[in-house]
């Protein structure tokens, strides 16, 4: 169990300035990776879709590790988009974040979602 976080309440969510929300919805570490699944639903009804451009896991430490997997589907203003994310680590990932970078209409931002 210390190694899995599960979070399926709406508030969640860590909503940006550009018209998007994203939930770390489960993330658990094994066999040396980090596997998370994140929601990234628009909130603004002027924002037709959110599409993310980048992905990192921060560590604990500050270190920052690139994406080694997963999926970067497209958030419509009628449908949420569900991530697979796979960042290859040794080292205890919990108290790090995921970072995630979605590009909207109105800009692009960068959201933590603490792990």
């Amino acid at each position: 169990s210390s190694s899995i976080v599960s979070h399926s309440e709406e508030d969640a969510a860590i909503c940006s300035d550009v018209g998007f929300c994203a939930t770390l919805r489960s993330a658990f570490w094994f066999g040396n990776t980090v596997y998370a699944t994140v929601e990234v639903r628009v909130n603004d009804s002027s924002v037709y879709k959110a599409e993310a451009v980048s992905q990192k896991l921060k560590m604990p430490t500050e270190e920052l590790i690139s994406l080694s997997s997963g999926t970067s589907p497209t958030a419509l203003s009628s449908q949420s988009a569900y991530y697979s994310l796979g960042f290859k680590t040794a080292i205890d990932p919990w108290g790090g974040f995921v970072n995630i970078r979605v590009k909207t209409s109105q800009g692009t931002d960068t959201v933590r979602l603490p792990l």
